[in-house]
């Protein structure tokens, strides 16, 4: 069960859905509304996704309410998934009539009706006080992760540990096999979108909506450095620096990170910046991949487009242009030959940089595709799709995909372990599942 309440209102009604938030957080309800948006966000994609992982709906009726296609709209969804709805009547309206059937508390006059807290504690989760965990549980427990979504994870070089980045800003770190958690690191303010350990294990990065990277030591988790030379540039951005993609050099010797600011490539001898491209190079960056050789870094962005730069003098060496899709994420084969590419309409293909040849994996029968991760070894990929992921034998990819599910939420990251045997994911669920690729079943959850 999970504590999630999303917040259903109209912009005029603002002043009082910051005192009901502020109210159900202090409750120890975790809380969604539209402030949490993010510059280059899809609006209806992020408000389905917080819907489809949410305990209950809240919606604050008023005459703008009622009046409101958004609010119409997430009312509607979440009937379609069968989610628990409380209206709020803040000012006296018409009821949509999905909502005649309902009971509707009384809030006018701006006041928090009293029931509100029961009734959601009968269908959501409330966390228990720090120290109070069940001895006999088998599961990690909810509190010690500090958040509700696992927005990415990572599987250190040696297999010995994973890393989870929370949206509330931390990241921890668990041994797998025990579901011991061995540390925090804390820092970022806002979400960690990505974390990625050094090749030789020794560090780990992350990347965080608060604008920065931060580079940690894996010994202890004390941190090394704070990166933070993201600068927004122009109005195509937004006002906010974020960090949404980190990528280590196959050597160690460079980082790269990339957001709505465009792409930083540090070294990581001096932690100085030693090329920034900027938002109007790559508009609103989505993924970034070195080749495994070494030899090139790839970017995608928003606009779907994908550029390829020779790593050696960061020349460009070829774009693809989207004709169709959006918000394009990637990686690379093993051989450094060509890129893999999915996108928000559910098409998987792949493109040559060097050859310019393309063909498809699959073709919209996948869903909104949020990461790919190429395994170690022979040659699978596993996409992250909706509430499942999605493994192909690209050498075979005309049999179709296996598919693990499991998650109750959207699969927002997924890494393999060294040996290619075992997968991590990380969900809007809460959870991080670790799975088996020889029988696709879940081995373990942290939580």
């Amino acid at each position: 069960m999970t504590n999630r309440i999303f917040l259903s209102y109209s912009t005029r009604d603002r002043a009082y859905v910051e005192r009901l938030a502020a109210f159900l957080n202090s409750a120890g309800f975790d809380v969604w509304w539209d402030r949490e948006l993010r510059v280059g966000e899809d609006w209806a994609r992020v408000v389905e996704r917080r819907i489809g992982a949410c305990a209950a709906l809240v919606v604050v009726l008023s005459p703008s309410a009622v009046e409101s296609k958004w609010v119409r709209r997430e009312i509607k969804h979440a009937d379609d998934k069968n989610k628990k709805i409380l209206p709020l009547q803040l000012i006296e309206c018409a009821i949509p009539l999905v909502l005649c059937e309902l009971h509707i508390e009384n809030a006018r006059g701006g006041i928090i009706p009293q029931g509100l807290i029961a009734q959601l504690g009968a269908v959501a989760h409330v966390p228990k006080p720090a120290g109070s965990v069940t001895e006999t549980s088998d599961e990690l427990p909810a509190a010690a992760s500090g958040a509700a979504t696992i927005e990415s994870v990572a599987w250190s070089p040696d297999g010995a540990r994973i890393a989870t980045g929370i949206s509330g800003g931390d990241c921890i770190v668990w041994q797998p096999d025990t579901k011991q958690m061995l540390f925090t690191l804390s820092g970022h303010v806002d979400a960690v979108r990505s974390v990625e350990w050094s090749d030789d294990g020794s560090r780990i990065a992350t990347g965080s909506d608060d604008g920065t990277a931060r580079i940690w030591r894996n010994d202890n988790g004390s941190i090394e450095h704070v990166l933070s030379g993201h600068v927004v540039d122009g109005p195509i951005a937004g006002p906010t620096s974020t960090v949404q993609f980190v990528a280590w050099s196959p050597d160690g010797t460079r980082l790269a990170t990339g957001g709505n600011a465009g792409i930083v490539v540090w070294d990581s001898a001096t932690w100085t910046a030693e090329r920034h491209f900027d938002s109007h190079d790559l508009f609103f960056v989505k993924a970034l991949a070195w080749s495994p050789d070494g030899k090139y870094l790839a970017a995608s962005c928003f606009t779907g487009s994908v550029a390829v730069w020779v790593a050696a003098s960061y020349r460009p060496l070829r774009t693809r242009t989207a004709k169709l899709s959006r918000n394009c994420v990637i990686e690379w084969s093993e051989d450094s030959g060509r890129i893999y590419i999915g996108d928000d309409q559910g098409h998987l293909t792949w493109w040559s940089p060097h050859t310019k040849k393309n063909g498809s994996i699959a073709s919209r029968d996948v869903g909104t595709i949020q990461k790919i991760v190429r395994s170690p070894g022979e040659e699978r990929i596993a996409v992250c799709a909706g509430h499942t992921l999605k493994i192909w034998l690209t050498r075979y990819h005309t049999q179709g995909p296996v598919t693990l599910e499991g998650h109750t939420g959207e699969v927002n990251s997924a890494a393999w372990s060294p040996d290619g045997d075992r997968l991590v994911t990380g969900s809007a669920d809460g959870t991080a599942r670790i799975w088996s690729t020889r029988t696709g079943q879940a081995i373990s959850v942290l939580t």
